[in-house]
Parts: structure tokens; C-alpha cells; sequence
């Protein structure tokens, strides 16, 4: 018979982080999307994040069609601070040139991560549209460090992710959920 040890059994990791050399499936499926380093250089996965399009999870990496994602999607965070959500294209308008990178779908402030309905919409929700290849959209979870007050900005092309996140000192992502979509025939 197997006994277990009590001692062994409290040593045993809780999270990705009690071993800094093993990866978490977030991080595998964003690193071979290249979504580290292209957009972000790390996410913590301090909160959960979920995205569902008519009721149905996106898992990162799944492929969904331009028709499937025009609605605003349901998203539920598990964590109780306050956040900013960030839906951005880098691969606008074409994933060989992208000049219009880190095109914003979709920016909302001061999300409470106990009713997500309450956020401050800064960007409305924009459905993808690629008009050529095949490109990345990423939803990127903030976890906020005081409230934040951000403007629409003028354009939707080339957002400046880098310096709204250093501006708003929201450091790396806390949650990253992302899929691929292409022009449909």
C-alpha cells in the first residue's frame, strides 16, 4: 500500500510560479503564437480571464470567423481587483506588413473583477475584419493600481499599447486570452 507524506504533500507546487522553470499552457500558447515577445514580454496569470462568443469559451489559439466574433463577447474575470481590458490586432492590416499594428478592437477601464458589466467603456467593441492572412487578436487583462482615466484615442490604428500601459502603470498583463481569425470566402 502507498502512503502519502504529509510533508511532501505541502511542498507541492500551487502554481506555475513555485517552479520558475516550468511553463503554464497560457504561456506555451502564447509564446508559439509569438504573442510573447511581439505584443507582451510576459503574462503574470494573476486573474482568469474568460471570453466567450455566444456562449462558447475561446481557448488561445483557436481559429474563429469574422461572422462569429461581431458581437460584443461575455467576459468574466475570476479575481477581485479592478482592471483594464485591451483588445488589440498587431498584425493590422496584414500579418507581413503590419503598419497599422496593435489596432484596437475594444478598450475598458476600471473593470471590477466582481461585476465586469461595470466597466468604463473608453473604446467600443469592434469585431474583427482582417482583410488579408491570417492575424492574432488578443484580449489583455490589467490588473489596475488606483483608478484609471483614459480617452478614446483619435484612431483605432496604431494604438500605442506600450505607452497607455506605462502611462496608466498597469505593468504586464495579470491574464491574456487570444485567437485567430482570417478574411472569409
Amino acid at each position: 500500500m502507498h502512503s502519502v507524506d504529509p510533508a511532501k504533500e505541502a511542498k507541492k507546487p500551487t502554481s506555475t510560479s513555485d517552479y520558475p522553470d516550468q511553463l503554464s499552457d497560457t504561456t506555451v500558447a502564447l509564446a508559439a503564437a509569438k504573442v510573447i515577445p511581439d505584443v507582451v514580454s510576459r503574462v503574470t496569470e494573476d486573474a482568469n480571464l474568460t471570453v466567450e462568443y455566444d456562449g462558447k469559451p475561446v481557448r488561445n489559439g483557436d481559429h474563429l470567423k469574422p461572422s462569429e466574433t461581431q458581437e460584443e463577447p461575455t467576459i468574466t474575470i475570476a479575481g477581485t481587483d479592478t482592471y483594464t481590458l485591451v483588445m488589440v490586432d498587431p498584425d493590422a492590416p496584414s500579418p507581413d506588413h503590419p503598419k497599422y499594428r496593435y489596432f484596437l478592437h475594444w478598450l475598458v477601464v476600471n473593470l471590477p473583477g466582481v461585476d465586469e458589466n461595470r466597466g468604463e467603456v473608453v473604446t467600443p467593441y469592434m469585431g474583427p475584419s482582417p482583410p488579408k492572412g491570417t492575424h492574432r487578436y488578443i484580449f489583455l487583462l490589467y490588473k489596475q493600481h488606483g483608478r484609471v482615466s483614459a480617452k478614446n484615442p483619435h484612431s483605432r490604428q496604431n494604438f500605442t499599447l506600450h505607452q497607455f500601459t506605462k502611462e496608466h502603470s498597469l505593468g504586464d498583463p495579470a491574464a491574456a486570452v487570444f485567437f485567430y481569425s482570417a478574411p472569409e470566402e
